[in-house]
C-alpha cells in the first residue's frame, strides 16, 4: 500500500508558515581529506542533438568531462528506505562549489535489483523538508530519491546572506544563478546513475515551483534524463518577472544593469521555453493549481505549449493551497516516474 501522509511540518513549511531560518553552520575544523565512497561520471555538456538555432543558448552549458568524487555519510535506516547524507562538487566551482542532499533507497531490494529514480528539487521558501518527504514517499515505494539543495540553500547558504541564489541586491547574477541549479541537477542525475541499485536508463526529475522551472530548464539542456514532474511551476521569464508577486521588483533593479532590448538575450538561456521542444513531450507531466498568485496561469501554459502540451492537471486551489492536494501530487508522482 502506498502511504501518502506528510507530518505538519511539511505542510507548514511548504506553505510558508514556517519562515524561521537555522543558524548557518560553523565551518567544520579542517581535518584530512574523507575519501570518496564512489565516483560519478560526468560526460561533456550539453549531451544529445545541438540544435543550429539552439547552438549559442546551449553553449551556456558547456562543461567538460569529468570524474567527480561523491562523498555518502552513514546510512540511517527505517524499515521502508535507507537515508544517506551525500555531497559531491558541483559543475560551478566559483561559488556554491559542493552540492549536498540526502539520498533515499528503497530498503528492501533484491540482490542485483535495479530500481527508477529521480532528482527532488526543492522550492523558493525556506524550508526544503517537504520536498525531503516526498523523496522519502518514493523511496518506499520502490523510485530511489535525492532531495537536493540548491545553490546557497540548506549548508550550502554562505554565512551572512539572503538564503537562496534569487539575490535581490544582484537582480543580473539571480538570473544566471538559474544556470548553475539546473548544472547542479543534471549532475545529480549523474550521482543517481553511479549507484549499484539505480537504472542509469531510468533517472528523472521532480520539481515544485522554483524547483519546477530548475527541473524543466535541466530538462531541456540534458537529454538524459527521463521521466519529469513538474509542480506548480511555468515559464516565460520575462512574463513572470512581470506578473509574478514573487518576481516584483526584480525586472526594476535589473534595469539599471540590463537595458530593455538586452533583457530577452540575457533571459533566453535560463528560460525552460528556450530548450523545451528538446524534451519528449509523454516524458512530462504537469501538475498545476488553477487559481495561482505566483506563477500566473499564462506561464505555466507558456510552458506546456512549449513542451508540445504534456499531460496537464489542474488542482482547483492557489499556489500555497496545493498542499491540500499533496497526496493525490505525491500518487501521480509515483505513478509517472515508474511509467504507469
Amino acid at each position: 500500500m502506498r502511504r501518502t501522509a506528510l507530518p505538519l511540518v511539511a505542510l507548514l513549511a511548504l506553505t510558508g508558515v514556517a519562515r524561521a531560518q537555522p543558524a548557518p553552520t560553523p565551518p567544520a575544523t579542517p581535518g584530512p581529506p574523507e575519501p570518496a565512497s564512489l565516483w560519478g561520471i560526468h560526460p561533456a555538456l550539453p549531451v544529445g542533438t545541438v540544435e543550429p538555432a539552439l547552438g549559442a543558448a546551449l553553449a551556456t552549458y558547456r562543461v567538460p568531462a569529468t570524474r567527480f568524487p561523491i562523498h555518502l555519510g552513514p546510512a540511517r535506516r527505517s524499515r521502508e528506505f535507507v537515508a544517506r547524507e551525500a555531497r559531491f562538487p558541483s559543475p560551478v566551482r566559483e561559488r556554491w562549489g559542493e552540492v549536498t542532499g540526502v539520498y533515499y533507497a528503497p530498503a528492501r531490494l533484491a540482490p542485483g535489483q535495479r530500481v527508477p529514480a529521480a532528482v527532488v528539487v526543492h522550492h523558493l521558501g525556506g524550508s526544503i523538508e517537504p520536498e525531503r518527504y516526498l523523496a522519502q514517499h518514493l523511496a518506499q515505494n520502490g523510485v530511489a530519491a535525492f532531495a537536493i539543495a540548491l545553490p546557497n540553500y540548506g549548508e550550502r547558504q554562505e554565512p551572512g546572506t539572503r538564503q537562496g541564489f534569487l539575490q535581490e541586491k544582484d537582480p543580473v547574477g539571480s538570473f544566471t544563478g538559474f544556470r548553475q541549479a539546473a548544472l547542479d541537477v543534471i549532475r545529480a542525475g549523474d550521482f543517481l546513475r553511479a549507484l549499484p541499485e539505480v537504472d542509469p536508463e531510468r533517472v528523472g526529475a521532480v520539481g515544485v515551483s522554483l524547483g519546477a522551472i530548475v527541473t524543466a530548464l535541466a530538462r531541456g539542456v540534458d537529454e538524459r534524463l527521463g521521466r519529469t514532474v513538474l509542480v506548480i511551476g511555468g515559464a516565460d521569464f520575462e512574463r513572470l518577472l512581470r506578473d509574478s508577486p514573487e518576481a516584483k521588483g526584480l525586472l526594476d533593479r535589473a534595469g539599471g544593469l540590463v537595458r530593455p532590448q538586452d533583457l530577452a538575450a540575457v533571459l533566453r538561456p535560463v528560460d525552460p521555453v528556450t530548450f523545451a521542444a528538446r524534451v519528449p513531450t509523454d516524458d512530462v507531466l504537469m501538475l498545476n493549481a488553477r487559481r495561482d498568485e505566483i506563477i500566473p496561469e499564462s506561464c505555466t501554459l507558456a510552458l506546456w505549449e512549449a513542451l508540445g502540451r504534456p499531460r496537464l492537471r489542474w488542482f482547483n486551489c492557489g499556489h500555497y493551497g496545493i498542499v491540500l492536494h499533496l497526496p493525490a501530487v505525491m500518487t501521480e508522482t509515483l505513478d509517472h516516474l515508474r511509467g504507469n
